[in-house]
């Protein structure tokens, strides 16, 4: 069995950017499909330079009357995100003004357990998903700032290169050059990022695979090691505990089968909860929502009176992002 967190992989072996496949060929041309407000989100797949470092990336374009109407949320996810977000006001940490009125932040958006509300009106963002075992691109194993942490602004970890990194994304004028600058960062970077542990490596690929629905022991009998390392290698390589990593992935693909069509005994059984009641337990610890009130938001935002124009064949839940409309106050 592995005991040991560290070994001659782990030492020894990098990342290498591979030839001709950079941010060049990223697909990013500015003809985003947007409804007559303008806002859109679009989802976009990363070069293959980063490929299994990032799950891919996600802009977000909503003008301040539209941003106004919006309630923003971060599902629960098993990967952390590294986000640069303008927002109206200072509610977003690490924040520079833009010189616009507007104020712009560079964070990371740590996995996590629980639906993360956005409390800030965000107008412009790109936020890069990195794989669950690509942490090492921004942060070393066991980094303390991000275990536990719903937001921490980037220069927690980089220091002052995330300050210039931030000057030089509120030069760039356009959302296509935000976003080209910002990859192409995180590819300078590969050339000295290790591979992530070999026990990470496996217990990820089955636990996606299986989208949670494996006993945690078993888990650590497949990947040869005692459950104390599992959770020792997995909490530093991801920031999540094994049995939080399951729970999400369940909750997400009962997400992703109820905005389907699925009724909700037939999710639950498919997303391998006991039962229904089961399921609903646990949306309404981890969402705050029952399984058809997070339905009804989901399909309120397909609507064609929606104010932002959503991926058309993609899951919202890809977005990583809730998107729901504030209630209006009534008299």
């Amino acid at each position: 069995m592995h005991d040991t967190m560290s070994g001659p992989a782990d030492r020894r072996s990098r990342r290498t950017a591979v030839p001709g496949t950079s941010s060049a060929a990223l697909d990013v041309a500015e003809h985003e499909p947007a409804n007559k407000s303008g806002g859109f989100i679009r989802v976009v797949a990363p070069p293959p330079s980063l490929s299994g470092v990032v799950d891919l990336i996600v802009m977000v374009v909503a003008p301040a009357n539209v941003a106004r109407q919006l309630r923003l949320a971060r599902f629960p996810h098993v990967s952390a995100q590294v986000v640069f977000a303008i927002a109206q006001g200072r509610s977003l940490p690490g924040g520079r003004p833009t010189g616009t009125g507007h104020w712009a932040s560079l964070l990371v958006v740590p996995a996590h357990l629980h639906l993360a509300p956005l409390r800030a009106t965000v107008t412009q963002m790109v936020s890069v998903a990195l794989h669950p075992t690509g942490l090492r691109l921004i942060a070393t194993p066991g980094t303390a700032q991000l275990v536990g942490s719903r937001v921490v602004p980037l220069h927690a970890l980089w220091g002052d290169a995330a300050d210039d990194l931030l000057e030089q994304l509120i030069n760039q004028r356009s959302l296509q050059g935000r976003l080209l600058k910002l990859v192409r960062s995180l590819e300078a970077r590969l050339p000295v990022v290790a591979l992530p542990h070999a026990i990470a490596r496996q217990a990820t690929e089955l636990l996606l695979r299986t989208r949670g629905a494996i006993r945690i022991d078993a888990l650590a009998t497949s990947c040869r090691c005692t459950l104390r390392t599992l959770h020792t290698v997995l909490v530093a390589e991801t920031g999540l505990r094994p049995k939080h990593f399951a729970r999400i992935l369940r909750l997400r693909h009962a997400v992703d089968l109820l905005a389907a069509g699925s009724g909700l005994n037939e999710a639950a059984a498919h997303a391998a909860y006991a039962d229904q009641p089961h399921m609903t337990r646990e949306f309404r610890v981890l969402f705050h929502q029952s399984p058809r009130s997070v339905v009804r938001t989901l399909r309120a935002a397909r609507q064609p009176d929606f104010p932002l124009a959503l991926p058309a064949h993609r899951p919202i839940t890809d977005t990583g992002v809730l998107i729901a409309r504030r209630r209006r106050a009534h008299n």
